[in-house]
């Protein structure tokens, strides 16, 4: 068994390629594996690709494939890695010298199911060094309950023991911000978590993400948030996590979802995107005000508590009177095209 596999999904980024590849060989991990999955690119990663798997052959394996989207290709790397421990890579991003060496040493120092690390923002003129907003290692079930409503909810800045997959556990298909809904159905999983606190994974933000104009696939956030409440449902788990369900919930929908859809120029469309969220809201909570996650966030926690139409209103105004031109958001809910 291989010590590390790292998966890096690929599509139309060509660009971007050699830079996430180098940095991920860089990395100088022994028994190592870099599965490097194209997934239907029609520009010339794989020609890349294969020049890559010519000069590192103990190192690349490359596969291609059909286009699924991300969510498949991470799913297609999970089923043919062989890795004591699983990372994933999005592949117009890189990682800083060091970055495995650090959580594998953390890993193995404490048999961690999962270790976290910070990232940094890359934009064309400035980098935001993001930390992992966890302070130290977790071993105590009610530390891991409610670092959910503080961990960086992406799949790459974190590194993985093969265990947390086992019964199949994968990334849902046809869906955007799948790393969300992953990462949420994961936890009931997770028993220790252990933080490097450095921010090696370097995040690039790019022109045109989902995140910085409006696309309907933005009401993907309620689907996703749909089949999380009712994993946990099933699996006789909703009222043991309902404090940072409801939490997490909200923020995403009221903080994240709402910010996107802001950006609408239709305001009907901006209309139902808050009567679905509240819908949803309503139908699978009690009051919030008794939950003591809105009063530890401050004014985050205070304004999505108090969410209404009025605050609705007001970011939509302020929406259509700045309008961004990358995304920009420290819940960490970028979304790669592919």
């Amino acid at each position: 068994m291989k010590k590390l596999s790292v998966i890096v999904p690929v599509y139309r980024v060509e660009e971007y390629l050699p830079r996430c590849l180098d940095s991920i060989l860089s990395q100088q991990i022994p028994d190592m594996e870099v599965l490097v999955v194209d997934d239907g690119s029609p520009d010339g990663c794989f020609q890349i690709m294969e020049r890559y798997a010519r000069q590192y052959p103990e190192e690349i394996r490359i596969f291609q494939k059909e286009n699924g989207g991300l969510s498949d290709a991470r799913n297609f790397g999970m089923d043919r890695a062989q890795g004591h421990y699983i990372a994933f890579v999005d592949s117009d991003d890189y990682l800083e010298p060091g970055m495995y060496a650090a959580m594998l040493e953390k890993a193995e120092q404490g048999d961690f199911d999962m270790v976290v690390c910070g990232l940094r923002y890359v934009y064309p003129d400035r980098t935001l060094p993001v930390s992992s907003q966890l302070d130290r290692d977790l071993n105590q079930p009610g530390e891991i309950k409610d670092s959910m409503t503080r961990l960086y909810p992406a799949a790459w800045n974190k590194l993985y023991h093969r265990r947390l997959f086992e019964g199949g556990l994968r990334f849902q298909k046809g869906i955007w911000f799948e790393d969300v809904e992953f990462l949420y159905r994961l936890y009931p999983r997770i028993k220790s978590i252990g933080v490097v606190p450095q921010p090696f994974y370097q995040y690039v933000q790019r022109q045109g993400a989902i995140t910085s104009v409006f696309d309907e696939r933005l009401f993907d956030y309620l689907q996703n948030w749909r089949t999380i409440l009712q994993h946990y449902r099933e699996n006789g788990l909703f009222e043991a996590y309902e404090p940072q369900l409801q939490y997490c919930c909200m923020r995403y929908l009221y903080a994240t979802f709402m910010k996107g859809a802001a950006r609408t120029a239709d305001p009907a469309v901006f209309r139902r995107a808050y009567r679905q969220a509240r819908e949803l809201v309503r139908k699978n909570f009690r009051c919030a005000l008794k939950n003591p996650y809105f009063y530890r966030n401050g004014a985050k926690g205070l304004y999505i508590l108090t969410f209404n139409k009025l605050t609705a209103w007001l970011l939509f105004q302020i929406a259509h009177k700045r309008r961004p031109a990358l995304r920009e958001d420290a819940d960490g809910n970028g979304q790669k095209n592919q």
